[in-house]
């Protein structure tokens, strides 16, 4: 068995530091890979569009002409609508209209003045109003006799509007007595 001299080994090893030092101060060429802590997904509140609100509605009743009994020739049905926002931002109505049935009829009016613009704390009123027929308007006669006995009549109130060139419909649905023509008598 031949063995080296101790010089010899030491040598050697000595002759190889450089290298291990190089190698242990050379930068690596990519960065290391690094394992993300686990995060839940952050829940994104979904974005608060402003939309009209109805504060006020009334369903009135008007009648015109008529004969030496007070029996009107033609009647109609007039909904005045107040809308407010109660959410940041505005909106511009494009449409409005409002449907019942009344006799077996539907009716439906298209509301004005349109398109309007509603800006936050400023109401803005729309109305409209429809001739109906002597068997629709005898079925609103029911319970003349007691306002409070009076049913409501069903409206369905749709809004048409944009925002930021969004266009979303909106239904309303309102129970109301009419007021007017077919008020109890005094």
């Amino acid at each position: 068995m031949v063995t080296e001299p101790e010089n010899t080994m030491s040598s050697r090893r000595l002759a190889l530091l450089p290298l291990l030092t190089a190698c242990a101060h050379t930068p690596a060429t990519e960065a290391p890979s690094r394992v993300p802590a686990t995060q839940q997904p952050a829940v994104v509140a979904p974005a608060v569009l402003p939309s009209p609100t109805v504060i006020s509605a009334r369903l009135g009743c008007g009648a015109h002409g008529g004969d030496g009994d007070h029996v009107p020739l033609s009647r109609h049905l007039g909904l005045t609508v107040q809308l407010e926002l109660s959410d940041p931002g505005d909106i511009s109505i494009q449409t409005a209209s409002w449907t019942l049935e009344l006799a077996g009829r539907t009716v439906r009016a298209d509301m004005h003045p349109l398109p309007a613009e509603l800006l936050p704390g400023e109401p803005l009123s729309l109305s409209g109003d429809r001739y109906i027929s002597q068997d629709q308007g005898e079925d609103l006669e029911q319970g003349v006799d007691s306002r409070e006995e009076r049913e409501p009549i069903d409206v369905l109130l749709e809004i048409g509007w944009t925002r930021e060139e969004v266009t979303t419909t909106t239904s309303h649905s309102l129970a109301l007595r009419p007021t007017g023509c077919f008020e109890p008598p005094e």
